[in-house]
């Protein structure tokens, strides 16, 4: 929703995401209002990939960044009502062995 307008405010912003993308992301976007970006990949060596990808954008110009890796929450909801548990389960399910990949930049 927001992307297209802030989007325009961090730099190199579209080949960032699209260059994760390439290097295997599931998807990518700005992280809150910006400027860091975000992206999901399924796998630590992909994930790995699509972050140096990213990375390599903004050496390229000088541009400081820090970039941080983590893997995702795999228990999800924690509840005694069968429902959440449900989808606690259908979600860890879905959610094994994806990283989230977070770069943002330090202007």
């Amino acid at each position: 929703m927001i992307e297209p307008a802030r989007s325009i405010l961090i730099p190199k912003f579209e080949e960032v995401k699209n260059e994760a993308l390439n290097q295997g992301a599931l998807g990518s976007g700005i992280s809150g209002s910006g400027p860091s970006i975000f992206a999901l990949s399924k796998g630590m060596a992909t994930a790995k990939k699509a972050g140096n990808a990213m990375a390599e954008i903004y050496k390229s110009i000088g541009l400081e960044y820090d970039m941080y890796l983590s893997p995702i929450n795999k228990i999800g909801i924690k509840t005694d009502f069968l429902l959440f548990k449900s989808i606690a389960t259908i979600t860890e399910l879905a959610i094994a062995n994806t990283f989230l990949l977070s770069i943002s930049t330090n202007q």
